[in-house]
């Protein structure tokens, strides 16, 4: 057992639960930890833990969870094998038409996620399973947007869409093409 396993099974003993890494924690588990940190990141279980200069406790209701060696941790929203997969056959660029410009995404499109939530986003091109999402201040500079944006590219990701980079009013405005 690494030492991240045998922490979380003794986070495990005691809080009487079966502990959910995240975070820093989950993606050392991957593999692929870009931000270490010697803090044991984990989905609060509900048993009163509380953080410390060790443990970091959030709050990750809703966020889509895989099994790693044996044990729960949040979903990246890509895994190595899944970002391996696509990069050899990458649906961003499967949208662009004949000319290398894109076609014509359909507007407020609906898309309905694993758990059965609707989320509408801006721009879609369902044959590739690609969107593109308006990002203004009014609506997603804020804690409340940050938190529903994240949760919305998790799920989407999740059910097999491709996230681009998202446009800002600049992007519209000052630099369109």
């Amino acid at each position: 057992m690494h030492g991240v396993e045998a922490k979380l099974a003794a986070l495990d003993m005691a809080s009487g639960a079966r502990v959910v890494a995240c975070m820093q924690t989950a993606a050392e588990m991957y593999g692929f930890d870009t931000e270490p940190d010697d803090r044991l990141h984990i989905v609060d279980p509900g048993t009163r833990m509380r953080p410390s200069p060790e443990l970091m406790v959030h709050q990750r209701v809703g966020a889509p969870l895989k099994t790693i060696r044996g044990r729960l941790a949040t979903a990246p929203a890509w895994t190595a094998v899944e970002i391996a997969r696509n990069l050899r056959r990458p649906r961003a660029l499967a949208v662009l038409d004949a000319d290398g410009g894109l076609p014509m995404p359909e507007l407020q499109y609906e898309i309905r996620d694993l758990r059965g939530d609707l989320w509408r986003v801006d721009f879609a091109w369902p044959d590739s399973n690609v969107v593109a999402e308006y990002d203004s201040v009014e609506w997603h500079a804020n804690t409340e947007g940050w938190k529903r944006d994240r949760m919305k590219a998790a799920r989407l990701q999740a059910c097999g869409w491709w996230l681009s980079v998202p446009i800002i009013v600049d992007d519209v405005r000052k630099h369109p093409s």
